[in-house]
Order: structure tokens, then sequence, then C-alpha cells
């Protein structure tokens, strides 16, 4: 039987076809990345980086000295992939401690218009959760032998070759020709994930903060956690 309509701005011509589940007849095996030449530098090297940008983003929000009520402060972090590999997307999210991925885009290698893509994604670590990425970088970087059932994420690491303090461009998933020049004024289309509902509240205070134009339309999609609205810089 078939139950009720609970998206309804989701529409589906047609009927619905049944198919049994086939095993494959063979086990799919699938190969990761080649590790990094050296493995404990190479985490080591992700820890600095990602520490760096703990304390950057610390900084900005001293300098911004900018207050919202009741906004969970924390840091948006831009993980980058070697060219032609795939970041492992799934690892970088913790939706328990709220560390999510908020925006995934690729792009070519440098002077590769036709090479292999790099893959980005940027990921919203709130504060106090830093811990969560530290310790994954300090055990990937151990060089005494693994003991049964001890995991070092090479899975998540081998596909990270850098990462830094995300930037606004670093959540813009269009073209990137379409990217606003530093002195273009322009709407902004802003999505909202909705957690506690207090969200739009939240940008509402932000936006008389740095003195931003809020549009009085929006977008709200039914039954789920988005919501979206559009705001533009000061004349």
């Amino acid at each position: 039987m078939v139950g009720p309509r609970n998206r309804k701005h989701i529409l589906v011509p047609g009927r619905a076809d049944r198919e049994p589940y086939l095993k494959p007849r063979r086990k799919m095996d699938i190969k990761g990345p080649p590790a990094p030449p050296d493995r404990a530098a190479h985490g080591r090297a992700l820890k600095k980086a990602f520490e760096l940008a703990v304390g950057e983003a610390h900084q900005r929000r001293l300098d911004a000295a900018i207050k919202i009520h009741d906004a969970a402060p924390g840091l948006y972090v831009q993980f980058e992939s070697p060219p032609g590999v795939p970041l492992n997307i799934a690892s970088l999210e913790n939706r328990i401690q709220r560390i999510e991925v908020v925006a995934v885009t690729s792009r070519a290698g440098v002077d590769q218009d036709d090479g292999p893509p790099i893959e980005q994604a940027t990921v919203f670590v709130p504060e106090g959760k830093v811990s969560h990425f530290l310790k994954r970088f300090e055990d990937y970087a151990k060089t005494t032998p693994k003991v049964k059932g001890e995991r070092r994420h090479e899975d998540m690491l081998d596909r990270v070759a850098d990462l830094q303090l995300a930037t606004l461009r670093s959540l813009w998933t269009d073209a990137t020709t379409a990217y606003p020049a530093d002195d273009e004024k322009i709407w902004w289309e802003v999505w909202l994930r909705r957690h506690d509902g207090k969200e739009l509240q939240r940008i509402i205070e932000f936006a008389g903060h740095q003195k931003l134009t809020i549009s009085d339309r929006r977008l709200q999609f039914d039954g789920c956690r988005f919501e979206s609205g559009q705001l533009k810089q000061p004349d």
C-alpha cells in the first residue's frame, strides 16, 4: 500500500517498478588511493594546518567583536584532495558532534584545465569539537605497529592533500565564473540549516551588526531542514 505523500514539492511521473535485489557474483574490491610517501609526516602537517586554522578563526572572531544570541561558535575548514582522488566525504562528518559537511565542489588542478579534478569539502566544526580531528591526525601519524582493531583513518586522510580555514568562496557551489568581484554588490542567496528554529532570528541579528539588507522573500522547504533567503551588502 502506498503511503501518503509527505513531500508535496517532489513530483514523480509514472509508476514505480519493483525489482529483486541480486547479489554481485564476485566480491567488489575497491582500492583506495596510494598512501603518501611519509604518512607520519603527512599526518603531522595536517594537524599543524588544522591548528593554524583554529587559531586564525579564533582571532577573526575576536577582531569582529560580534556576539549573536544563541549562536554556536565554530569554524569552517576546507579539505582538499590530491588531483583525481575523491575525498571520503562521509568520514569528514560526525552528526552526533554536529560536525557537518556544508559544501562540496571540484576544480581542475593548477595549470590543468582538462586535468584530474581536485575535490574540495567545506566542513563546519563547532567550538570544543576540534579534538575530533586532532585525535585522528595523531592516530594517523603514529609510527608504531598497529594493534588489532586499531583505527588510523587512512582512507580518510590519505585522500586529504591539504586543509585550511575556509573563506566565503569555499561555500560557493555555483560556477566559479559567476562569483562576484571584490567591488561588486549583489544579492546573496543564503541557505540556513534548521537545528533549533532560531536560525532566521540569528541571521537578522547578524545583518543588523553588519548593516546588511535582508529581503522579505524567503523559501522554506516543507519537511526539510533548509530555509533560503537573500541578503545584500550595504550601499
